[in-house]
């Protein structure tokens, strides 16, 4: 009977063992810049964002659906701004986490199917995007946005 119990508890102890290594947080190594996040992350997504606004917002489940999976891309793309000592000051910090929020509760809004917090998130995260380009990206003296700062 112990030889059994033994046995026992040594495959529940491997069994948990091999449970937990399987299970393991993965270890975060960067692949990217910051550029690259921001371009590919997070401009597509928020050039659909700003055509469906323009357009009176989500209309239709597809709409709301692609709404969410903008905004799912766009925090985690701050998430990652956000990793790996890419951001390196408080206004890209202050202002990633802001953008965060929105997104965050963007995605609530667009599977709520809500219209009002649809606007409401779309503000917060052109809010982030607005105080960090600000700095770090002035525009042009007459229009569009460039590339000078440091390095949005």
């Amino acid at each position: 009977m112990k030889k059994v119990l033994l046995l026992l508890g040594s495959f529940a102890l491997a069994c948990s063992l091999m449970f937990a290594a399987a299970h393991a947080e993965h270890a975060y190594e960067a692949v990217g810049g910051l550029h690259g996040i921001m371009e590919y992350g997070v401009k597509a997504p928020n050039d659909k964002l700003g055509a469906m606004r323009k357009a009176g917002g989500p209309k239709s489940e597809g709409d709301w659906k692609s709404s969410e999976h903008a905004a799912v891309m766009i925090g985690e793309s701050m998430n990652l701004a956000l990793m790996g000592g890419r951001v390196k000051d408080d206004v890209w910090k202050e202002n990633a986490m802001t953008s965060l929020a929105g997104a965050k509760a963007l995605v609530a809004a667009s599977k709520g199917m809500d219209a009002a917090a649809w606007n409401a998130s779309l503000g917060k995260m052109g809010q982030g995007c607005r105080g960090c380009h600000k700095v770090h990206r002035p525009r042009k003296k007459g229009g569009k946005g460039g590339k000078g700062g440091k390095g949005a």
